[in-house]
C-alpha cells in the first residue's frame, strides 16, 4: 500500500507514522503541504491519504476538494484539533475525520477501512483504471510535464531514455526509463506487451493472434510484435 502523509510540521509527520502499523509503511511519502501533495498525489498515486487540515497556503480540506475533484478514488482521512471542524471534512468528501489527540487504534481503523472501500468500489486495493483527467508529472530532457495519461498512446524505449507517443500524432522524450514510467502509469489501463513497447489498452483497435500483433488507433495506427504468452494474459484480465 501507498501511504501519502501530509502536514507542514516534520515531527508531526513522524507521529503519525509512529501509530501507523507497520503493515501499511512499506511505501510512505510525505508532503509538506497541500501544493506539494498535489505532486506526490500525481506521481506516486497514494491508496490512501493522511492529512492535518491545518496547512500553510491551501489547508487540508481544499487538498481534499481536490481530490475529489479528480476523481482519483483515493480516501483522504483528516486529522484535526478542533471537533467542529468536521462539517468542512464531510461538505469536501474527506473519507473519514479524526479529532487529537489520535489513538494507533483509532487511526489503523481508518485505513482499514478506507482500503475495504477501495477493494469493495474496484474489485482491488490499488489504484483505479479510470484515466480521465489524470495526469502524471513525467520528467523530459528539457524538465518535467505533466502528461493526460487518456491521450497517451504507447511508450517505446529507446535506450535508457523513453519516448512517448500521444494520439494527436505528438511525441517526445521522457528521461525516465520504461520500467519506472510502467510503475508509475500500471495501475491506469496501461500493460507492457514486449521488452520494449507499453501500451494503453483503451486504444487497442484489434488482436491478431495469428500474426501474434497488438494494433491501436485512434488518430493514428500502429501495430506491434506481441507474444502468445501477453495475448493470454490480456484475454485473461480484459475484454477484448
Amino acid at each position: 500500500m501507498r501511504l501519502l502523509i501530509v502536514d507542514g510540521i516534520s515531527s508531526t509527520r513522524e507521529e503519525y507514522i509512529d501509530l501507523v502499523d507497520k503493515k501499511y509503511l512499506s511505501d510512505v511519502s510525505e508532503a509538506n503541504s497541500a501544493e506539494d501533495a498535489a505532486f506526490h498525489i500525481l506521481e506516486r498515486k497514494p491508496d490512501v491519504i493522511i492529512t492535518s487540515d491545518v496547512l500553510s497556503f491551501r489547508s487540508g480540506y481544499e487538498l481534499v476538494k481536490l481530490v475529489d475533484e479528480l476523481d482519483l478514488g483515493i480516501p483522504v482521512i483528516v486529522i484535526s484539533n478542533d471537533t467542529d471542524r468536521a462539517i468542512l471534512a464531510i461538505n469536501n468528501n474527506a473519507f473519514d475525520f479524526i479529532v487529537k489527540p489520535v489513538s494507533a487504534i483509532r487511526l489503523n481503523n481508518a485505513i482499514d477501512n478506507a482500503l475495504n472501500t477501495i477493494k469493495e468500489m474496484y474489485g482491488h486495493t490499488g489504484r483505479i483504471s479510470n484515466i480521465k483527467d489524470v495526469k502524471v508529472k513525467i520528467n523530459t530532457t528539457s524538465g518535467f510535464r505533466l502528461i493526460e495519461l487518456n491521450k497517451l498512446m504507447y511508450c517505446e524505449a529507446e535506450g535508457t531514455y523513453t519516448k512517448l507517443f500521444f494520439e494527436d500524432g505528438g511525441w517526445y522524450y521522457s528521461t525516465y526509463n520504461l520500467g519506472k514510467i510502467e510503475n508509475l502509469i500500471k495501475d491506469y489501463f496501461f500493460i507492457r506487451i514486449n521488452r520494449s513497447v507499453l501500451i494503453n489498452l483503451s486504444k487497442v483497435k484489434l488482436i491478431n493472434k495469428k500474426d501474434e500483433l497488438c494494433v491501436l488507433e485512434d488518430g493514428i495506427r500502429v501495430s506491434f510484435n506481441i507474444s502468445k504468452k501477453k495475448i493470454r494474459e490480456m484475454e485473461k484480465n480484459l475484454t477484448l
